[in-house]
């Protein structure tokens, strides 16, 4: 019997027996450095966004090359707009925008587990007020978003199980090894963006990957050319 786990491979030490992994491999996973996070905006405009139509639109507020900090204003922050579709013409156009965001910057309304300090909601609250002047701003159309809800790097550990609130995993740094596939417990393997690569691609190479760990690369990739 064989288990595929795609979960971020820092989670995955707490999962097995104790003495299953060396040391030194359970260290270097739960120590994993992972991607930066984000806060996560979801709203609606009653009128249709054209500058998002069929593209997606990166905005950066202050002139000069792509940075972000924890010190960084949110108003300098790069960010990310995306439209979402809608069945018909008198709908909402939804809308989804994307700013970097630290952990640290979160975590005084931790009160543990998914619990949340008093203030949470209201610091939420002004965030997205900031967030939609920021989007107004850049982008004249979304004068009349409508926040629906705001997702934090709180949000995204606690429902999306991301360490961190890690937006895209497990990070790759000189001198990071991340995981490989096959691992010292028989029938485990690991997939998922924390093995490859970040993202939808890095999933895609990761499972190829996987499958020639367990099925034999030489096998996999006979029977991938035969589909051509």
């Amino acid at each position: 019997q064989e288990v595929v786990a795609t979960l971020n491979p820092a989670l995955l030490p707490e999962l097995v027996p104790a003495g299953v992994f060396r040391p030194a491999y359970r260290k270097r996973l739960l120590n994993l450095r992972q991607t930066p996070s984000a806060y996560i905006f979801f709203g609606k405009s009653s009128q249709p966004v054209t500058e998002l139509d069929r593209c997606n639109l990166f905005v950066q507020p202050q002139a000069g090359p792509f940075s972000y900090s924890v010190d960084q204003a949110l108003e300098e922050r790069t960010f990310y707009l995306a439209a979402a579709g809608q069945k018909s013409a008198e709908q909402a156009h939804g809308v989804v925008g994307i700013i970097p965001a630290s952990f640290a910057e979160v975590t005084e309304f931790c009160s543990g587990g998914k619990g949340r300090t008093g203030t949470y909601a209201q610091e939420k609250q002004q965030l997205s007020q900031r967030l939609q002047k920021m989007f107004a701003e850049n982008c004249p159309e979304l004068a009349d978003l409508e926040l629906l809800e705001l997702a934090t790097p709180l949000t995204l550990r606690d429902y999306s199980l991301a360490p961190q609130g890690a937006i895209y995993g497990v990070g790759r740094f000189i001198g990071q090894y991340n995981p490989h596939p096959a691992t010292r417990l028989p029938g485990l393997y690991l997939s998922g963006q924390g093995i490859a690569a970040p993202g939808l691609l890095g999933t895609v190479v990761a499972a190829y990957l996987t499958c020639g760990s367990m099925l034999g690369h030489d096998l996999l990739r006979g029977e991938i050319k035969a589909c051509l």
